[in-house]
């Protein structure tokens, strides 16, 4: 969901009911938001910081792969596709 506002998870549902391709949210670290991705017909979880994108939204957001483990046992299965992990260690405050 963009910081915006301009998309929301209402989106992925009405996306969900043009199309039978796979929807994958990207950006997910939490496990509530992993759940609601699921509920709202995502296929998959993209596990991702933002902070790689420059630092412009958050950057001290915990690193991805620190946030893995309980995004996976939040969706429990129900996530057709894979979970894939991005990330970068590093953020704009360790330069």
């Amino acid at each position: 969901v963009s910081s915006t506002g301009s998309v929301t998870w209402a989106n992925i549902e009405w996306l969900r009911k043009l199309t039978q391709l796979p929807i994958i949210c990207k950006g997910i670290l939490s496990p509530i938001d992993a759940e609601v991705a699921i509920k709202y017909g995502a296929n998959g979880i993209i596990v991702r910081s933002t902070f790689n994108h420059g630092g412009r939204l958050t950057d001290t957001a915990p690193p991805a792969i620190q946030c893995l483990e309980d995004v996976v046992s939040a969706v429990d299965g129900r996530a057709e596709g894979k979970f894939v992990l991005m990330t970068i260690e590093k953020n704009l405050t360790d330069f």
